[in-house]
């Protein structure tokens, strides 16, 4: 093992005060390329090998993984390994979204050793350009853009023709009805033959971590509950969330503030309780966006997207284990009623929800599909 100095200025400098000359010195480093050296980088003043602490793979044949923080670089990263960015691009030539040591994204999940590529944390098939899903466009290995992840086709599941519960759901809004516009509807303004279930938009959480209702939506949820006298298959239950709460000051934090201590979540859950007694209503839906815990980007308190409190919010990582316990410990509380989480469509988002985990403890997710399509459509001609 030779004796290490960290680089700190040119190679000149760090042989001269080694005491070894020009050439003693690239013997001791074979294959060192002194414009490329790095501050900080570990080269050897003594005849033998730099200590190595470069990881080995998983396991499980995984590759160790790294995730690209903002201002990295390859000639960083394999410094801080002790690896060669030759090996990181021969390591990474298989993983998902790596653009090459020129391409760098923050976030990404790379190799810095030997091994399978970082799995993708999705069950559909993923192909080359991204894009995930269950046909054969996606599972297949083969052709100009093959899976590249969870390939195969899925064995779907399957339920006998009567087996399936039909629910026919609707969202009213109470601030929809302070509108200006002259267009106004109350609740027993509405035709609600057929709905299953009716969900009152929108409760918020107070600074004292309970659910609360607006003083002017207070009238409008009763005379909703109401009309189960009149519908006798319709549930009515509240909402949670909403834009301005979710995206707005001083609100935008509470939801996470609230799902981040057993205490919070105890206090809001004795309160959604209390709410359904004294409302008669018949459960909750919980509207909520998490972060994806490799993920980090600047905090965009007013971003304009069709999904609240989303991954640009900039939210802790510890947002997608909480909101995990929170749906645990609130269907511990109310085991009989109804309780649903409003979900995103598309995989960016949900990247910070346990899914799998979540639906262990709803009757049911309410995709929000309509961020499939939009105005980013008007152009399209097929």
């Amino acid at each position: 093992m030779c004796l290490p100095q960290i680089a700190r200025q040119q190679h000149f400098d760090i042989y001269t005060r080694a005491g070894i000359t020009a050439a003693q010195f690239s013997s001791y480093n074979p294959g060192l390329d002194c414009s490329k050296l790095q501050i900080g980088q570990k080269v050897c003043v003594s005849p033998g090998s730099l200590p190595s602490n470069a990881p080995g793979p998983s396991p499980n044949g995984t590759c160790f993984e790294y995730f690209v923080q903002p201002n990295d670089n390859c000639f960083g990263i394999a410094t801080k390994f002790t690896i060669t960015v030759d090996q990181i691009e021969e390591w990474n030539k298989n993983t998902w979204k790596w653009k090459g040591c020129s391409g760098l994204q923050v976030g990404l999940a790379m190799c810095v050793s030997p091994g399978d590529s970082p799995p993708i944390p999705i069950i559909p098939g993923l192909h080359a350009f991204g894009f995930c899903g269950l046909t054969d466009e996606f599972c297949t290995t083969t052709g100009p853009n093959p899976c590249i992840s969870n390939c195969g086709q899925p064995t779907l599941p399957s339920c006998s023709p009567g087996g399936t519960l039909g629910r026919y759901i609707a969202y009213y809004a109470g601030w929809g009805n302070r509108r200006t516009c002259g267009t106004n509807v109350a609740p027993a303004d509405v035709n609600w033959e057929g709905f299953t279930d009716v969900k009152f938009a929108f409760a918020t959480i107070s600074q004292g971590m309970e659910i609360q209702l607006a003083d002017q939506d207070v009238p409008l949820l009763k005379e909703l509950v109401s009309q189960k006298e009149k519908y006798s298959s319709m549930k009515v239950t509240i909402a949670l969330g909403g834009w301005d709460f979710s995206e707005m000051e001083p609100t935008r934090d509470l939801f996470s503030v609230m799902i981040g201590t057993s205490g919070n979540r105890a206090t809001f859950i004795s309160s959604v309780k209390n709410m359904m007694s004294t409302y008669q209503l018949d459960g909750i839906d919980i509207d909520f966006g998490t972060e994806d815990s490799n993920i980090r980007l600047i905090n965009q308190p007013y971003i304009f997207i069709e999904y609240p409190g989303a991954i640009e919010r900039g939210a802790p990582a510890t947002d997608t284990p909480n909101l995990t316990a929170f749906f645990k410990e609130l269907r511990a509380g109310i085991p009989s009623a109804i309780v649903s989480c409003a979900t995103p469509a598309g995989y960016w988002f949900l990247k910070g929800f346990e899914i799998d985990k979540i639906v262990e403890n709803v009757d049911y997710l309410n995709m929000m599909s309509y961020d499939y399509h939009g105005q980013w459509d008007t152009n399209v001609t097929d």
